[in-house]
């Protein structure tokens, strides 16, 4: 039978853990149970459309508030503020999704 010589490092029973493996054991709490550790991740929807909804109001409002429309009828003037302010509070709302995923992966 021929054996075949293996590449690596052996390690006999007796040897160290290295300090970096018993850093890594988990925090038991008082009763002796394992505790996990719970990474809490931000959703971007809620943010988006929190930022779509604040943003339609803002564009209603200052359709409403604002004065005559010129040659556009009062509706068109509302859907076309509601779809501008709507996008751009999307996209800020999307922009604080990312700073508060950013600050929970720190």
């Amino acid at each position: 039978m021929r054996r075949v010589a293996t590449v690596g490092i052996v390690r006999s029973r007796n040897a160290k853990k290295p300090a970096a493996v018993a850093d890594q054991r988990p925090v038991q709490g008082e009763d002796g149970i394992p505790l996990a550790r719970v990474s809490r991740s931000p959703r971007i929807l809620p943010f988006v459309l929190t930022g779509l909804v604040l943003g339609v109001v803002v564009g209603l409002v200052i359709a409403i508030t604002g004065g005559e429309g010129g040659n556009y009828t009062e509706g068109s003037t509302l859907g076309y503020f509601a779809l501008l302010f709507g996008g751009i509070g999307a996209l800020l709302g999307g922009v604080g999704f990312a700073l508060a995923d950013k600050r929970a992966h720190r």
